[in-house]
């Protein structure tokens, strides 16, 4: 099924990148879309996982020009989660790209608004 932020954005592609789990706390799938990319999330993102998780957000953002980040599974970001997200949300930014959030859990959506990420990017 195709996200919403993208219903005319073209065709789903095959799911090309999905990250092993990290000492059992993230998971990443990269799902493509034509000029965009869905990138699911679950799990915890805090200073153990940030590492590779920003090595998945550099690549997408410099290869794609819209990105949805699908946090419905996501429970819980440290301030390390936050500057990955911040950095990617730059990187499209620069290029005149667009970064959504989707389906963030309350918990998670509590430290968007208190940091004022909430008002960099769209929210779904």
């Amino acid at each position: 099924m195709m996200h919403p932020s993208f219903a005319c954005s073209g065709r789903r592609r095959e799911t090309v990148e999905r990250l092993e789990r990290t000492e059992g706390k993230m998971e990443t799938e990269l799902i493509e879309l034509d000029d965009s990319a869905i990138l699911k999330l679950k799990g915890r993102l805090d200073t153990k996982t940030s590492k590779e998780v920003t090595e998945v957000f550099q690549k997408a953002g410099e290869k794609y020009d819209r990105v949805v980040l699908e946090l419905g599974e996501m429970n819980y970001i440290s301030s390390a989660g936050i500057r990955a997200i911040r950095n990617l949300y730059m990187i499209l930014y620069k290029k005149g790209g667009e970064l959504t959030v989707a389906h963030p859990g309350e918990n998670v959506m509590q430290v968007f608004e208190m940091t004022g990420l909430s008002s960099l990017f769209h929210l779904n």
